[in-house]
C-alpha cells in the first residue's frame, strides 16, 4: 500500500508533516474522536503526472463541538 506525506494543520494553527497510509494513520489524525472525515479537492491531477491535492476535515465537529477545539486558522475573520 502506498505511503503518503501529508500536512496536518491543528486547531491551534501548528503545522506538522507526517507520513502514513491514507486509510489508517492520516484519517485517524483528521478525526481522532470518531474517525469520520469529509474530503475535498484542492488541485486536480494533471496530465503531466502531478497527483493533485486533497483536503480532509472532521465530519462530526459541528455536531459534537464539545469534542473538538475551535479551529480559528481556516475561519473567516
Amino acid at each position: 500500500m502506498d505511503t503518503n506525506t501529508y500536512a496536518l494543520i491543528a486547531p491551534d494553527g501548528s503545522l506538522a508533516f507526517k507520513r502514513g497510509v491514507p486509510s489508517a494513520r492520516m484519517w485517524a489524525d483528521v478525526d481522532p474522536h470518531f474517525g469520520v472525515f469529509s474530503g475535498f479537492t484542492l488541485t486536480m491531477p494533471s496530465r503531466q503526472g502531478a497527483h493533485g491535492m486533497r483536503g480532509y476535515t472532521a465530519a462530526c465537529s459541528a455536531r459534537h463541538p464539545e469534542s473538538y477545539a475551535p479551529n480559528e486558522t481556516p475561519s473567516a475573520s
